[in-house]
């Protein structure tokens, strides 16, 4: 007879398989790769898939747990999503993309407490996660050799598009995937460390094959932080600031860039920066307009754009224009928790927290909240991180 964990276990994993099944290797109806690539057609979103198996999920978790217990950051996303809801009591029009926006803020709750609350080993995790990202590494090599596509070719950020996404939404996922499986080669086991080495190598081999300048850099910042800080004998706490403070600086830099256009144009005559940047300017100028217009509680879930871009391609800004000041309060509080409490895990050789300090990195340059697949891949993984410390809690509680 199963066991109420094991039975526990076999849906989180049935679920973490799933997920990444969907996500990597499902496409819409309209979409063109399932011309070109094996690839599973599912009729209307799979945002709106993934957010049903998860709700699933998590009903299933709570008929088992009985008892649901909840933690300061569960609490914030309950509120964070009961705010989002009020510009929408003003505002229903009924469209997909609206039901798809609430149910991607429903998601960050319900992909945290399941994570959280997970039955699943670390080696399972890493197996998938490891996974995952060799999938989207043959998905990356075979759309540039299919399409005669090499590291120096012009039009390879714009046809290198796999059902994960373009080329930064790719590494926007990939990176945190590299950045946990890094985690695993502390092992006694030799072997299988060289393994690791060999599959983390041709990994980033195919990041220079996804035409995105970001991925590349961050996954350098990355190398240079886990293995050369350390000899200069610099603290994972300066290390956590620095990651922190150098966005902050960056992000203040653009906010009075995009208040003084003179000096935007001027800054980017100066240092050749590409027309794909500047429009970036333009989206981020035109977002705050935007935001100006629905200060306190945002537009809510409906349709608006930027500069020709449907998302304000920076989270921060993204969750005020959704959410407005008073949403977005309850949002950034979490975040900011997550990462203070993800510093005092040593699980993967504490590589949770640089995975998602990165992946906040890349969501200030890309689409990434608000949509259903991201909000799960980044809460999930927040609560999987932290599911380490509900343990060890209670083996100190239990001495």
């Amino acid at each position: 007879m199963i066991k109420v964990r094991d039975f526990r276990r076999i849906i989180n994993e049935l679920f973490l398989i799933s997920f990444m099944l969907i996500l990597l290797l499902c496409v819409g109806e309209e979409s063109e790769l399932s011309k070109r690539i094996v690839v599973f057609t599912v009729k209307g979103s799979k945002h709106i898939l993934t957010a049903v198996i998860l709700a699933m999920t998590f009903c299933l978790t709570c008929i088992q747990k009985m008892r649901l217990k909840t933690d300061r950051v569960a609490e914030l996303l309950v509120i964070r999503f009961l705010l989002y809801l009020i510009p929408c009591l003003f505002v229903r029009d009924g469209s997909q993309l609206q039901i798809g926006l609430i149910a991607a803020v429903a998601c960050s709750f319900m992909a945290y407490t399941v994570g959280k609350e997970n039955e699943c080993s670390d080696s399972f995790i890493a197996l998938v996660l490891g996974g995952a990202a060799c999938v989207i590494s043959i998905q990356v090599l075979v759309t540039a050799f299919t399409r005669g596509l090499n590291i120096n070719s012009p039009d390879l950020k714009w046809w290198m598009v796999i059902p994960i996404g373009q080329t930064n939404a790719i590494g926007t996922y990939f990176l945190p995937m590299m950045i946990l499986l890094d985690g695993l080669k502390n092992t006694k086991n030799g072997f299988r460390r060289y393994i690791l080495v060999l599959i983390e190598v041709v990994l980033m081999a195919s990041i220079l094959f996804m035409g995105s300048r970001s991925t590349l850099i961050l996954m350098a910042v990355y190398l240079v932080i886990r293995y050369l800080m350390p000899k200069a004998k610099i603290s994972k706490q300066m290390m956590t600031r620095l990651l922190i403070a150098v966005p902050v600086i960056l992000v203040g830099a653009f906010l009075f860039l995009l208040k003084n256009n003179g000096i935007a144009s001027q800054f980017a005559s100066q240092f050749s920066i590409d027309s794909l940047t500047y429009t970036r300017f333009k989206v981020y100028q035109e977002a705050l307009d935007v935001f100006g217009k629905h200060i306190f509680f945002g537009r809510g879930a409906y349709s608006y754009q930027v500069f020709d871009a449907v998302m304000a391609h920076n989270f921060v800004l993204e969750a005020l224009i959704e959410s407005g000041i008073i949403g977005s309060i309850p949002f950034f509080a979490a975040v900011i928790i997550c990462i203070k409490q993800l510093k005092k895990i040593e699980k993967f050789q504490g590589t949770y927290l640089y995975a998602v300090i990165f992946m906040l990195i890349k969501a200030l340059m890309e689409p990434t909240f608000y949509l259903a697949s991201f909000e799960i891949f980044f809460w999930l993984l927040v609560g999987l991180g932290l599911c380490e410390e509900k343990s060890k809690t209670n083996l100190k509680n239990k001495e």
